[in-house]
């Protein structure tokens, strides 16, 4: 499952502004996003080069009908509590996605 949704993340061709993916700001934000059936929480700071590559796949598989059942969020590292939120998860660099399942981490995806 990783490695497709690995694949999905690729640069493709996207309609501007579809997307599912909410912002998280906050600690209470994140603890609620991360107990969702399975989510899909994605660290990155708006003007990085390899986030910005990364995000359209990220949008793209957030709209995609098999991925339905998914949560898709994103923390800007950059503003708020999201320094905070990254180093409470050990986030040593961007673009970092993070999978959870009812609170449980699953893994993580680096880089671009």
């Amino acid at each position: 499952a990783f490695l497709k949704l690995r694949i999905l993340f690729w640069p493709k061709p996207q309609i501007e502004n579809m997307s599912r993916v909410l912002s998280v700001a906050t600690n209470a934000q994140l603890d609620s996003a991360t107990n969702e059936q399975l989510a899909v929480v994605l660290f990155m700071i708006p003007h990085c080069p390899h986030c910005m590559k990364f995000m359209p796949g990220f949008n793209s598989a957030s709209i995609e009908r098999g991925f339905a059942n998914v949560s898709f969020f994103s923390v800007n590292i950059a503003a708020g509590e999201g320094l905070q939120l990254a180093r409470r998860n050990n986030v040593r660099g961007v673009p970092h996605a993070t999978f959870y399942t009812r609170g449980r981490r699953l893994g993580d995806i680096y880089g671009d």
